[in-house]
């Protein structure tokens, strides 16, 4: 009923915003126009006294029903307006009948624009929300400076539009629908708007744009608009936030392949937190009066962030480094040559930087933020075993023994300096693994990471690690009065 009634209602209204002057289109929208009216707040032309009554009426339809908003998928984003509160049946019963002349008094006037408000929010709470948007943004552009300021009736009717809660409910709307285009413009008005008057909202729907930005695949867009709204708004929120905006300006860099400037941004940050920022923010409220401490556990994660970053830049210096290649004629003297020559210089090296990447991802864990810790052992275990991997496949030289030809075992030189030299890269990675899957389990916080963990372990150690899949009971059924495994399934 109510949706039927939201319907018709918006039918009679569509009509009225024609009587009254808004351009519409051939479905019944306001058509957007080039530019905003030269003064905000301006009456719209031609009005009249039936732009309160349908206003009115907007006002006179029920809230929604609680199960329809759990089940919709835009119920959290913003909360119909109060205007939905129903009202005496009276109120609907006014004259729609225009003053001499089409004029309207100064009270009158004042509300006919809500009327494009109010039509939003009509769309909004029935589900339509491309229409809500458009309306929404209409309001806006014809009156930007509506800042929800009106009398006691109009509070107690639940009939005071704001312009910059209206814009940014299109702009959730417009991404949430894919129209990113259209958003990214809604929010390029809001900041020209607001950023000076609401700085605090301005920054959010500033993110927002960034966000969008980078979900499009402009990365080097992104990350000037970041840097823009750093200088802009950096100074005025509060430090955890103004951290969050370097995170996500380095994510940025980083996203676009500039991973030099993203470290720079990174070394900031996590600079900052270390040298007094996280007392701060540990003992100050939450901007946002959520949860208490909602705002350190949401700046610890962007730190942990910027640090697991930083410790990626040391993971790909140590893979960077490349087993040195052999071309020689495989005879022990020749790969003794260049086990002196080349390998072992290299295994010094690949050394020191799996030892630098393995403390980097070490600081990462100690911040923590249970995701980074996953990925930051998984991490370490993939370092010793790929340079388990990488001396285990090193040249074999090719002699002749009494007209015979065999293989010669001259890995690292000799056997006896490989072996202890693999098993000592095998233990840290067992390690490594077993801790990432261990927090895994422990914090009910499964990935591509604990998997890749699992399958690692498997690989170094199948008889203490058996693969999770030959785990599953066998399909049983009775056979000559006895319960036995079914053909085909594996009984161990």
């Amino acid at each position: 009923m109510f949706e039927l009634a939201a319907v018709a209602t918006l039918a009679a209204v569509s009509g009225a915003l024609a009587f009254v002057g808004i351009p519409l289109d051939r479905a019944g929208r306001p058509r957007a126009t080039e530019a905003a009216p030269a003064e905000p707040g301006a009456p719209l032309p031609t009005v009249a006294r039936r732009n309160v009554a349908v206003a009115r009426a907007i006002a006179s339809l029920s809230q929604p029903s609680a199960a329809a908003s759990a089940s919709d998928p835009f119920a959290m984003l913003l909360p119909p307006p109060r205007a939905w509160q129903r009202q005496p049946v009276e109120e609907l019963r006014l004259p729609l009948v225009a003053t001499p002349g089409g004029e309207l008094d100064e009270d009158d006037a004042r509300q006919a624009p809500a009327v494009l408000y109010l039509l939003g929010a009509s769309y909004h709470a029935i589900g339509d929300y491309e229409r809500a948007a458009e309306y929404y943004e209409a309001f806006a552009r014809h009156d930007p400076s509506a800042d929800g300021a009106c009398s006691a009736s109009q509070r107690a009717t639940g009939t005071c539009p704001d312009a910059a809660a209206a814009l940014e409910s299109a702009i959730l709307f417009r991404r949430s629908l894919g129209q990113l285009d259209r958003a990214l413009d809604d929010a390029e008005l809001y900041e020209r708007w607001y950023g000076e008057t609401r700085v605090s909202d301005a920054a959010r729907v500033s993110n927002e744009a960034g966000t969008m930005l980078s979900a499009q695949g402009a990365h080097v867009e992104a990350a000037s608009h970041f840097r823009r709204q750093l200088d802009t708004y950096g100074r005025h929120v509060a430090p955890a936030r103004a951290l969050r905006m370097q995170v996500r300006l380095g994510r940025a860099h980083w996203e676009a392949g500039e991973k030099q400037d993203a470290a720079r941004v990174f070394r900031g940050v996590v600079y900052r937190w270390r040298h007094g920022l996280a007392e701060r923010v540990a003992t100050q409220p939450d901007e946002d009066r959520g949860a208490s401490g909602a705002e350190f556990s949401r700046t610890l994660e962007a730190v942990g962030e910027a640090a697991y970053l930083l410790a990626e830049l040391r993971f790909d210096a140590f893979r960077g480094l490349a087993r040195p290649s052999y071309g020689g004629d495989g005879s022990i003297e020749d790969v003794d040559a260049w086990v002196s020559r080349e390998l072992r210089p290299w295994v010094v090296r690949k050394a020191h930087a799996l030892r630098d990447a393995r403390d980097a991802y070490d600081r990462v864990a100690m911040l923590g933020v249970t995701e980074h810790q996953i990925a930051s052992r998984a991490r370490i275990g993939q370092m010793f075993r790929a340079f388990m991997d990488d001396l285990g496949s090193a040249p074999v030289s090719r002699v002749t023994v009494d007209g015979d030809e065999q293989i010669a075992d001259v890995r690292l030189g000799t056997a006896a300096w490989r072996e202890p030299a693999l098993a000592q890269l095998r233990l840290p990675a067992l390690a490594a693994f077993e801790q990432c899957l261990r927090t895994a389990v422990r914090t009910r916080h499964f990935g591509r990471w604990s998997e890749q963990c699992a399958v690692e372990l498997t690989r170094l150690d199948a008889r203490a690690h058996p693969d999770v899949q030959e785990l599953r009971p066998a399909t049983l059924r009775i056979h000559d009065g006895a319960i036995r495994p079914k053909s085909g399934a594996s009984s161990s």
